[in-house]
């Protein structure tokens, strides 16, 4: 389950004999408020997919929500094939949760981590090196303290998620 303009993985469940899923979803009081779209994304074996979406008004929170929220924020980018750049969305949604970890205290020290998947190949690898420089970069001037960047799990909605890197800002 995703919700789109903010490109944000929600949750995973399963789908049963029946054909019924059931599970409970909270959106992060950091989403911004307005229109979006909470999309469904199941699949039965490698060839067949289905996607169910519908579009959802995220409320502005209360006041109490937003002094609650936890200090880290997370944005999963999409690179170009073949390509270190990012796109303009990419670039933004990563602005975005920069933005979003430095405003939970005046002052703090933000702090960015940057995980993607191990490189399947060689030339895959040699072009995660560049990559990975170019995310350096980005985040530093983005407005992060410190950057680290490595290698782990990353969750996309379809299509190839060895060009997906998750982008997590905490403000510490």
């Amino acid at each position: 389950m995703y919700i789109y303009s903010e490109q944000l993985w929600l949750g995973k469940a399963t789908v049963d004999a029946g054909g019924t899923v059931s599970m409970s979803l909270t959106i992060p009081t950091w989403v911004t408020p307005g229109g979006h779209t909470l999309q469904f994304v199941g699949y039965q074996g490698p060839y067949t997919s289905i996607a169910l979406s519908t579009g959802i008004t995220v409320a502005t929170p209360a006041a109490s929500q937003v002094a609650a929220q936890p200090a880290a924020r997370e944005f999963t980018a999409r690179f170009r094939r073949g390509s270190a750049d990012l796109a303009p969305t990419a670039r933004a949604g990563i602005r975005s949760v920069v933005s979003a970890a430095a405003k939970v205290r005046a002052g703090a020290t933000v702090a960015c981590t940057a995980t993607h998947l191990e490189p399947a190949t060689a030339q895959a690898g040699t072009l995660w090196v560049s990559r990975e420089a170019a995310v350096n970069v980005f985040l530093s001037n983005a407005g992060c303290d410190t950057v680290t960047i490595g290698q782990g799990t990353v969750a996309v909605a379809s299509g190839q998620p060895g060009l997906a890197i998750r982008i997590a800002a905490f403000a510490g």
